[in-house]
Formats: C-alpha cells, structure tokens, sequence
C-alpha cells in the first residue's frame, strides 16, 4: 500500500470512528412497539411478577409510515439522563433525538385534547383553555407485593425559553381504583406540594408572581444535546400509595396548553422498569426483638399466595 492510500484509508477510518462516536451523542427511539410491548417494558422483567399489568390502550396522533406521537426511546450512548423508556409527545417522537437544531412544533386540526386532563387542571384551578394534541396512555394495575408504587420521569419542552412566562404545556399521572367511575387524583406534582408540573411550574425563568421551582429544573439545551427539546427538568418521582392485592386504572396523558394552534412541542419521559414500590421482606430479625438470624441459619421470604411466578429473585449487598 502506498503513503497515499494509507493515508486515505486512515483518514476514511477516522471519519467513521468520528461520525459513529457523534451519533452516538443522542438518544434514538423506536415506534415499532405495541402498547402492550411498550408497556411490559416500562415495568420491567424485574417487577413482572410483583405487578399485574391488563387492558393496556395507548393513544395519541399517527402521522403515518409509523411515525407517531409516542414510542419507546434508549440513551444511545448519549448523556441523557434515563437509560430508557416510554416517550409521550404532543408532535413527532421521531424528531425527538438530538441535535436540537430545529423547532418541534406540530399542530393538526383534528388532534385533540383529553378531558381527564381538563378535569385535572380544573381540580388545581388552572387555566384550562386550548388543551390541544394529546397523548396518553393507561392500564390497569394490581401490586402485589407493595403498598406504594412509584416511578421515574423527565419532562422536555421546546416551551422552555428565557422569555416564556404563560405558556405550559402540562401532563398528569393519573390514578385511581379501577371500579372508581369518577375519582382521578395526580401523582405529577412538583415535589412538596400539590401543583401539576407544567413549563411554567418547573422552570428557569424568573416570572413575577410565580413560582417557577427552579430546584426542579435541570437545563435549558444547546445545539449538541441528546434531544432536540429547549429544555429539561431534572429527573422527578411520581409516587402513589395503593392497596395490595386492589386492582388500580393509571392514565399517563400530555397534551399542548395555553396557545390556540398548539404550537412548541413537549415530551414526556418516563424510565423503563422504574415502577416499582417497597417490597415486603418480613418482620426484622435483630438482637432486640430476640430473633435474630444467626450464622449459618437459612431464611426463606415467602412469596405472596397471590403470585404464582416463582421467577422473582432477591439480592443482597452489605
């Protein structure tokens, strides 16, 4: 091989590494999923058999050749905060994936809001004007195992600029028992308090009379970020205390609010195998109560009669 064709072939070689290592630098989703597959995701193999999962619906736009308003994303090798997970838009989650170079911002005529999340915004005596473009998705759920069920979330909106003191695009995790016709109660609030987390109430912007919470906010995005949204919040908890063994309905639901062509784009991200509670090992063996468990002796947890996967495992760490 000639210097010059080493060369090129160096150079070639060094171009690919290049272009592999910079696409890499953004998260990358797929809409091929079903919404029973996207939800068996979002709980994890690790939660399958302690949480009961049935009557899945997703809903929201499709803008055809599979490209719709929810999908299910991975970090890519990027430095986006959740691994993976479930992505709910209020436009395409293909544009979704960084850089954010260009305005999200998709609007269609017959796309449109959701009255549960109405009801919502009532019920917090917020605006409810223009609820437009929703996208949803919902199941029913029974715990066996934990009283309390929880799971991790980001949102990101193309709304979150220096300047944006009105407009707020909002979602809520709605929850309630599934023979309940009418009570829906919201597990998407600012941590502390029981206000909806929209791109005003979480916010970096200092807009007289509000509190935007700005300890909840993690940044606004330049070009080179895993995602093409202006801004994020940090990574929030939504928490619920259920009943073991009670069957609950649970509505994840976002939607444009505030401007009449439900303009600027926002999504909400939700971690894959977060939903999860606190599990019950039993009673405590110490010393105190006179039962220890003492070396060499062998304790079994016994699984919930309700549960009939012997598939659930238990690691210990010192």
């Amino acid at each position: 091989m000639t210097f010059a064709k080493f060369f090129r072939f160096l150079l070639f070689s060094i171009s690919l590494i290049f272009f592999n290592c910079a696409k890499a630098q953004y998260i990358n989703v797929d809409t091929s999923l079903t919404a029973d597959q996207l939800v068996q995701k979002f709980i994890g193999s690790q939660n399958a058999s302690c949480i009961a999962v049935e009557n899945v619906k997703v809903s929201g736009q499709n803008f055809g050749n599979t490209d719709l308003s929810y999908g299910y994303f991975y970090k890519n090798g990027s430095g986006f905060e959740l691994e993976e997970g479930i992505v709910l838009s209020t436009g395409k989650v293909s544009l979704a994936p960084g850089p954010n170079n260009n305005l999200q911002s998709e609007y269609y005529t017959n796309w449109d809001g959701d009255i549960d999340l109405v009801e919502m915004l009532m019920t917090a005596g917020m605006n409810t004007d223009n609820v437009l473009n929703a996208t949803s998705m919902e199941f029913d759920f029974t715990s066996y195992q934990s009283d309390v069920i929880s799971f991790d979330y980001m949102f990101l909106s193309e709304e979150y600029r220096s300047s944006n003191c009105y407009y707020s695009d909002v979602f809520a995790f709605l929850i309630k028992k599934a023979d309940d016709t009418e009570y829906y109660r919201n597990i998407a609030l600012v941590p502390g308090t029981n206000i909806p987390v929209t791109s005003t109430t979480i916010s970096g912007v200092d807009c007289e009379g509000q509190d935007g919470h700005p300890e909840y906010f993690g940044s606004y995005n330049g070009t080179n970020t895993p995602t093409n949204f202006n801004g994020q919040t940090k990574v929030l908890k939504a928490i619920a205390n259920v009943e073991k063994g009670v069957k609950y309905h649970i509505k994840l639901v976002i939607a444009d609010h505030g401007d009449r062509n439900g303009i600027y784009d926002s999504a909400v991200f939700l971690k894959s195998g977060s939903f999860t509670g606190n599990i019950d090992l039993g009673n405590d063996r110490t010393l105190a109560s006179s039962n220890p468990l003492c070396a060499d002796e062998d304790y079994r947890i016994q699984p919930n009669p309700a549960i009939t996967d012997s598939t659930a495992q238990y690691f210990w760490f010192k």
